[in-house]
């Protein structure tokens, strides 16, 4: 067996349904069975073959919320994971449809819990999907009605939204960003900020994404003076990046990023447009 697979389990986990019931233990044939299932599909993935990954996925109702790698990976987060937008067209395609029809395939009733189930770092799927910073499936997971996902936070007590921001994902922010902000197109700070106070802003400066930065500034103004564990704020950050201030391409940002700063003027955005086709990023 794998060393990644995860042992079997006795009973299955318990369904956002039914949640906080006792579920009668499976006898040893099923466990067998089952545990079968399981390595089954998860071997199917790290062989990307992903049309039967599919199929298992759709015909084992169990394997939605089963954990199938000894860090807590679902089938869900394996599938994205593993999904690679520079591949070949010829594995491209079915892998995104995989997960499109994975998503599409989970019970209405569970489909919340299942999307929110975390593996050991304490990812959901969302927050995955985040950091690879393909719009097509996010879009597949976030339910418009119901933009609670958003909000779940990893061991490091960073959002989805924070994680787009931090691997400079612009479309992936602000498709996320239009579902959680308010009637002044600001949003919850708490999104933005994780453990240790870090923030998107000081993540997009320090990594020089400085028209993500801009973007940061304009919906949550409140983060130009918010200051990490050590005492430190995003303008601190930028006085201490020499680098920035002597290449001439970041200067129109830089002087308009720290005017913005000190002003809190009203500047123009990009207005997020979902993008359909495959493989975009940023």
């Amino acid at each position: 067996m794998d060393s990644n697979i995860a042992k079997p389990e006795i009973q299955e986990l318990p369904s956002a349904q039914g949640a906080g019931r006792p579920l009668a233990p499976l006898n040893e044939s099923e466990v067998k069975k089952r545990q079968a299932i399981k390595d089954e599909i998860y071997r199917a993935c790290i062989e990307n073959k992903w049309t039967k990954v599919q199929q298992l996925y759709t015909k084992n109702k169990f394997v939605h919320e089963s954990l199938l790698t000894r860090s807590e990976d679902t089938a869900l987060h394996i599938a994205i994971s593993y999904y690679n937008p520079d591949r070949d067209d010829s594995l491209h395609h079915p892998h995104l449809n995989c997960i499109k029809e994975m998503v599409a395939t989970i019970p209405m009733e569970n489909r919340l819990g299942i999307l929110k189930q975390k593996n050991e770092e304490g990812n959901t799927p969302l927050h995955l999907a985040a950091e690879l910073g393909i719009v097509s499936i996010i879009e597949c997971l976030v339910n418009p009605e119901d933009p609670s996902l958003i909000r779940e936070t990893n061991s490091k007590g960073e959002t989805p939204l924070f994680i787009a921001a931090y691997q400079d994902k612009l479309k992936v922010f602000l498709y996320l960003q239009k579902y959680v902000q308010d009637e002044k197109e600001e949003g919850p700070i708490e999104l933005c900020r994780k453990n240790d106070g870090v923030s998107t802003l000081h993540a997009a400066i320090s990594g020089e994404y400085f028209e993500l930065a801009f973007h940061i500034i304009h919906y949550y103004p409140s983060l130009v003076n918010h200051n990490n564990e050590e005492g430190m704020s995003p303008l601190h950050f930028l006085s201490r990046m020499p680098q920035v201030f002597k290449c001439r391409s970041y200067i129109p940002l830089m002087d308009s990023i720290i005017y913005y700063c000190i002003n809190i003027k009203e500047i123009e955005l990009m207005e997020y447009e979902a993008v359909k086709e495959n493989g975009e990023d940023k």
